[in-house]
C-alpha cells in the first residue's frame, strides 16, 4: 500500500467519521450530548482542515467531498452546537479557497459550476445538462 492510499483511506474515513458524528448529534435527546457529539465533529472538522492545509494534499476532488458534507448539514442550524459546525465549515471552505493556487481555482469552478444553479423561490436546484 502506497503512502498515498493511505493518504485517501485517511481522508475518506475522517469523512465518514465525521459524517457519522453530525447523524449521531441530529438524533440525540439533550443539549450536552449534542454538544459532545458537534465537539467531536468539530475536531474532525480541524484535522481534515490540517490535512488540507499539507502542501499538495488539497485538491478538487478532496474540496468537492468535503464541499458536498457541508452541502447536506446547510439547514442544520437548531442548536447552538449546531450552527458553530456551520461557521467552522464556512471559515474551512473559505480558507481552502483562499489559499489554493489559480490553477486549483479553475477547477473548482468546474467542479461546483455554480452557474448550474438556477433560483426556484426559496430552492435551488440543479439545471440538467
Amino acid at each position: 500500500m502506497s503512502l498515498e492510499d493511505v493518504e485517501v483511506e485517511l481522508f475518506r474515513a475522517a469523512l465518514a467519521m465525521r459524517q457519522k458524528l453530525l447523524e449521531e448529534a441530529s438524533d440525540v435527546g439533550s443539549i450536552p450530548e449534542h454538544d459532545s457529539t458537534t465537539g467531536q465533529a468539530g475536531k474532525l472538522l480541524e484535522m481534515i482542515g490540517q490535512f488540507l492545509a499539507i502542501p499538495g494534499k488539497f485538491t478538487p476532488t478532496r474540496f468537492q467531498m468535503l464541499y458536498n458534507q457541508v452541502l447536506r448539514w446547510i439547514p442544520f442550524r437548531t442548536n447552538p452546537g449546531d450552527q458553530d459546525q456551520r461557521k467552522l465549515e464556512k471559515a474551512l471552505l473559505l480558507r481552502l479557497v483562499s489559499n489554493a493556487d489559480t490553477n486549483t481555482h479553475a477547477e473548482l469552478l468546474r467542479l461546483l459550476a455554480p452557474w448550474a444553479l438556477i433560483n426556484l423561490g426559496s430552492r435551488w436546484r440543479a439545471v440538467e445538462r
